[in-house]
């Protein structure tokens, strides 16, 4: 018997900010008790009745679901343009009804790399879907450069809160809390060996070395975490560079490269604050999670943020520099106004698109 559902897109691991997001996503579904099955289009996750891993062959799959899949509804979480334009194929030919959440620039890349016929494919699907989800005002604006779709389109952030369990904290390894415990202040990152526009690294991973570089001469004892995801497109040569770079500048005892941990949240209580200098970005669920639990943020201006977070220009290393300097010379001041944000998330208004799409869709 086919659900009503199909939700398409990652499951940790490998952790992301779509695959966390998902993760979360599924309680509010049930909650709901909307009939669905995720289709794991990153890992071999599954969960019984619930999910079942489509990574191996992702791309025969895709192809097998189009001619063949059953569900009324399609919910796509990913940021291939190929997916964006066979939501006209399952629309039009199919007859089912197609949501798509958008993340980071992936949008404004395939539209501004791409001639006219892909950019029409693209604008079809699009124009096909019964609803758009970008997760910030900045991929809304692009979308509408493309065609007039404010009327199917919420702009839900990725983020939604955690469940705090206290054996997550217990799982953090032992090697991290020591180096937390062994620096002061410490700082806290992710990000994964991306390059983007003209072989520039999309997370800043570059200039957050050379920032421990130069903050270490004030703060003797600083420490930084950079924890390195493995998403799709990553350099795992640009990784390694990045490590010999720490070695040539002598930074073993200020810097750690750590495997994603999962779940990431603790992390957040044992660092002094969070950097993300990237060069693009979506809404950027770890600035968000970290926000939610009082870690000072300090991200680039490349993409709107939440107001809270201190903002340094996108790859302007002086800028960087001199914006972390301050935030660590006010941090209680820092954390005081946190401790004020208001909380709360979108995820409500997500699942209340979903419910009516797959109504309309068995109606």
């Amino acid at each position: 018997m086919a659900h009503q559902l199909a939700v398409v897109g990652p499951l940790p691991p490998p952790i992301g900010g779509v695959a966390v997001h998902v993760e979360r996503l599924l309680p509010y579904l049930d909650n709901v008790t909307l009939d669905y099955i995720v289709y794991n289009t990153a890992g071999t996750t599954e969960i019984d009745g619930r999910a079942v891993s489509v990574a191996r062959r992702k791309h025969w799959w895709f192809l097998r679901y189009l001619l063949f899949g059953q569900e009324s509804v399609a919910y796509f979480l990913g940021n291939q343009w190929q997916i964006w334009a066979a939501s006209w194929f399952l629309t039009r030919v199919r007859g089912k009804k197609v949501v798509i959440n958008m993340q980071g620039e992936a949008l404004r890349w395939a539209w501004e790399s791409h001639g006219r016929f892909i950019r029409r494919l693209i604008a079809n699907g699009l124009d096909a879907a019964a609803g758009l989800i970008p997760c910030n005002e900045h991929i809304r604006d692009y979308l509408r450069k493309i065609g007039d779709f404010d009327h199917k389109t919420i702009v839900v952030p990725g983020f939604i809160p955690p469940t705090q369990r206290d054996e997550d904290q217990a799982a953090v390894p032992d090697h991290i809390k020591r180096f937390c415990a062994e620096h002061d202040p410490v700082l806290l990152a992710t990000g994964a060996s991306v390059l983007r526009e003209n072989n520039t690294d999309l997370y800043g991973i570059d200039m957050t070395i050379e920032l421990v570089d130069r903050l270490r001469a004030s703060y003797p004892n600083i420490g930084l975490l950079w924890f390195l995801l493995e998403i799709i497109g990553d350099v795992p040569e640009y990784s390694e560079k990045m490590r010999h770079e720490v070695d040539r500048r002598e930074l073993h005892a200020h810097w750690l490269f750590c495997e994603p941990l999962a779940p990431f949240y603790p992390m957040y209580g044992l660092a002094d604050i969070m950097v993300r200098p990237t060069l693009s970005d979506g809404d950027a669920l770890s600035v968000r999670e970290a926000l939610y639990f009082g870690l000072p943020t300090v991200a680039s201006d490349a993409v709107p943020r939440p107001k809270e977070v201190i903002l340094c220009r996108k790859r302007d290393q002086e800028d960087y520099e001199r914006v972390v300097r301050q935030t660590l010379d006010n941090l209680d001041a820092e954390r005081e106004r946190l401790r004020h944000r208001p909380g709360g998330t979108a995820v409500d208004q997500e699942v209340a698109l979903l419910k009516e799409v797959v109504a309309a869709a068995n109606a």
